[in-house]
């Protein structure tokens, strides 16, 4: 148990200390730095606790994010997770998307990064950026498991099924389900899975991932419905997005809204310089522990 001049400490720490590192990222000069610092700490404590929890039940967490495919804030959240994935030694992360189209990504980083666009390539990653200026998160976000050296898997069905389910406007939300929920079970750790909102409500319902895992939910979207979204779908899509953002089961992360507003190269930078933040005000909280001992 903490002292409680220790977690005063620690709260000072977060307060005043590590906003002043953030200084200079544009998300984070109107002092919003301090709600991105509790919502690291949040997610950490819930990614500890839920490996604790895990091993008390005789199973493995599975850490699931509910994630707009190209929010900011989601990629924000993301970025964070997988820095505190890397502290914990959780090296897995599943994705909703084609195993053989995060193969070919995954092969082919650098050419992407240096000679983009090449529109064959990863096509279906970029291709959001002609609806709403944004790419697809999972293109940076693969970039961080690279540096980390963290493991991705696409657990979704191949691309070419779920493009053209998506233009008859019905997105086979259970077939897919159903595939990224064998594909999980085939894994024996502790591991991640980043899928779209509108999955959450059918996936966290499934008894085998609830037999094998210790599932914990958080989601990272609002009440926002994509403008691509179909008429003859957006009846479903918006009771699941609604269930993910106010349902019990699924813990709500809140950012500023102005995360949504910088770039994706912004928001990476801004969640290294959170995690590191956090590695150096935990090392000067473990140097104020020692030296209370002595005095």
């Amino acid at each position: 148990m903490k002292s409680e001049k220790q977690v005063e400490i620690n709260h000072q720490l977060i307060e005043t200390a590590l906003p002043n590192n953030l200084t200079g990222i544009k998300a984070c000069d109107d002092g919003s730095s301090a709600v991105v610092m509790q919502v690291y700490m949040q997610l950490r404590n819930l990614i500890e606790q839920g490996i604790e929890e895990a091993k008390k039940a005789g199973k493995k967490m599975l850490f699931v994010i509910g994630e707009n495919h190209s929010d900011r804030k989601s990629l924000l959240i993301e970025a964070m997770v997988f820095y505190i994935f890397n502290d914990l030694k959780i090296n897995t992360i599943c994705y909703e998307n084609d195993p053989e189209a995060i193969e070919v990504v995954k092969k082919n980083l650098n050419i992407i990064w240096y000679f983009k666009p090449i529109p064959k390539l990863y096509s279906y990653f970029f291709e959001e950026e002609v609806r709403d200026g944004h790419s697809y998160n999972v293109i940076y976000t693969l970039r961080l498991v690279s540096e980390l050296k963290l493991t991705c898997v696409g657990v979704d069905l191949p691309q070419e099924v779920t493009k053209r389910s998506g233009l008859r406007g019905d997105y086979l939300i259970r077939e897919r389900n159903e595939r990224m929920e064998t594909s999980v079970l085939k894994l024996d750790q502790n591991c991640g899975l980043i899928i779209g909102s509108g999955h959450m409500r059918d996936l966290l319902g499934r008894h085998g991932l609830n037999e094998k895992f210790h599932i914990v939910a958080v989601n990272s979207t609002h009440e926002v419905i994509p403008k691509t979204a179909l008429t003859a779908y957006r009846a479903k899509l918006i009771e699941d997005i609604t269930w993910a953002y106010s349902d019990e089961n699924a813990i709500q992360i809140n950012l500023p809204d102005n995360i949504s507003q910088v770039t994706a190269e912004e928001v990476m930078s801004l969640a290294k310089k959170v995690h590191v933040g956090y590695a150096k005000s935990k090392d000067v909280s473990m140097l104020a522990g020692l030296f209370q001992r002595f005095v």
